[in-house]
C-alpha cells in the first residue's frame, strides 16, 4: 500500500470529526476548513509515526494542534491601542 491510498484508508474518514474539533476550537467555519487543510497535510507528512490502531485519535491531535497554533498567530498579530476605544472593542 503507498502513502496515498494509506492517508485515504487511515484519515480520510476522520475528516469529519476533524472539521467538527476545528469548527469548536476556531468558532469561524473558514478557519476551520482551512486548520483540516493544513492538518491533512500535516498528516500526510508525517503518516509513517502513525500506528494503525491509533489514526483517529492521532489525527484529531494534529487538528488539535493546528488550530492552537492558528489562534496563537491570529492573537499574536492583534495590535491595539490602549488610547484607541475602537481597538479595545476588537480585543
Amino acid at each position: 500500500m503507498n502513502a496515498r491510498q494509506r492517508f485515504e484508508s487511515l484519515i480520510l474518514p476522520h475528516l469529519d470529526a476533524g472539521y467538527n474539533l476545528a469548527r469548536w476550537l476556531m468558532r469561524d467555519a473558514a478557519a476551520a476548513e482551512d486548520a483540516v487543510q493544513e492538518a491533512a497535510m500535516r498528516a500526510f507528512r508525517y503518516l509513517d509515526a502513525l500506528y494503525l490502531d491509533q489514526a483517529r485519535p492521532w489525527f484529531l491531535g494534529i487538528v488539535r494542534n493546528t488550530c492552537f497554533t492558528m489562534l496563537q498567530r491570529e492573537r499574536a498579530g492583534r495590535e491595539w491601542d490602549a488610547d484607541d476605544p475602537a481597538s479595545v472593542e476588537r480585543v
